[in-house]
């Protein structure tokens, strides 16, 4: 079945959570040399607390609790089922988030999409993706709410 051939690239993107330290900022990229080159700049990836199926699994980390805002993957059209594009934003004080709006919400610009997501759950793609904002400080989370006073957009 193509929905759960997860080695087939033209159905699904590598979704890789990135985190840089030295200003709160999160990243997710669907590229896989961007990501690494982020990495060798000092990023740090956003492990899974699951190993799963190579390579649905980016990096695995058996001592986290919740995977709520790692590694993830996203469908590459909008073709067979309802979906929705998101796109990578950035703020002018280059601080990442995403959005389901090419405008980003009039909070930053467009960097490009990064894949297509089911607009509700379903046996394909069971988790719901969710933006959390703190103070200016964005993430994602699947599945789970984000932390307490952070305010969360579908």
């Amino acid at each position: 079945e193509e929905c759960c051939n997860i080695g087939n690239s033209s159905v699904w993107v590598n979704i890789y959570s990135l985190y840089n330290p030295n200003n709160n900022d999160h990243l997710l990229s669907a590229v896989p040399s961007e990501a690494n080159y982020l990495l060798s700049l000092g990023w740090q990836e956003i492990c899974n607390p699951y190993n799963g199926p190579t390579p649905a699994v980016s990096c695995v980390n058996t001592q986290l609790t919740t995977g709520s805002s790692a590694f993830f993957i996203a469908y590459t059209s909008a073709a067979d089922a309802p979906k929705v594009v998101f796109y990578r934003c950035q703020t002018p004080n280059v601080i990442h988030f995403i959005s389901f709006d090419i405008h980003c919400e009039g909070m930053g610009t467009v960097n490009g999409p990064l894949g297509y997501v089911a607009r509700s759950r379903s046996s394909e793609m069971p988790r719901a993706l969710y933006r959390c904002n703190n103070n200016g400080i964005f993430s994602h989370s699947l599945d789970v709410p984000c932390p307490a006073g952070q305010t969360q957009n579908p």
